[in-house]
């Protein structure tokens, strides 16, 4: 009897013994710093001052798309979105800040659609309003179906379709149709053991999803 609860010990250690993986695993040495420069990875660097004046105080970018030679950056803060040409010099300023037709309360995040070429601004509670990329007001779509509460980033990935990407919700990332107001697909439920990595906003560009962390 005693050899069999000895055996028995042994087996259970040998079960729940963790083998290493070592399948698809990149190994580090920490020890050993590899130096890197900027130019390992760029051809050439510039560096362009924007334009600022007592009309044009900027208090932190949160996010810039270049489009049409035009850079259009985001303070969130001020629930602005401030152009400037490819030069810095300032063009114009989106700010419709407000509860009537055509304004937003809060900017949560925007986008340039690539389909239709217009500027759309994401209110975390479900409103995208939609303007031309000179700022002028185009219409309001929602974002509505059972469960919904908060999303945070946008990007369109086709014609009829948009993704968004929530940091609360069990699913982070959710594929809509603005124009059917029809939910499509909800997916990548976060580990929650590994920790959150949602406060990285996902981005959308040429078939892939990125992060902070993954590339998705």
């Amino acid at each position: 009897m005693k050899k069999v609860f000895i055996l028995l010990i042994v087996i259970c250690f040998t079960m729940c013994k963790q083998k290493p993986q070592t399948e698809g695993t990149i190994f580090v040495d920490l020890d050993r710093a590899e130096r890197a420069s900027l130019f390992d990875y760029f051809h050439s660097i510039e560096l362009i001052s924007l334009e600022t004046s007592p009309d044009v105080l900027i208090v932190g970018i949160s996010k810039m798309i270049v489009h049409q030679d035009k850079y259009y950056a985001l303070d969130k803060n001020q629930c602005i979105i401030f152009v400037f040409d490819k030069t810095g010099k300032f063009l114009f300023k989106i700010g419709k800040k407000g509860q009537g037709a055509g304004e937003y309360v809060f900017i949560q995040d925007f986008n340039i659609n690539p389909f239709s070429g217009h500027l759309e601004i994401l209110e975390p509670y479900g409103n995208v309003h939609v303007y031309d990329v000179s700022g002028n007001y185009i219409e309001t779509k929602r974002i509505a179906f059972s469960g919904f509460r908060v999303v945070h980033t946008l990007s369109a990935v086709n014609s009829h379709t948009h993704v968004f990407h929530t940091m609360f919700e069990p699913e982070k990332i959710i594929y809509f149709n603005l124009d059917e107001q029809k939910l499509l697909h909800q997916e990548f439920e976060e580990n929650r053991r590994l920790g959150s990595f949602s406060n990285n906003p996902y981005q959308y560009q040429d078939d892939w999803f990125f992060s902070g962390l993954f590339i998705l």
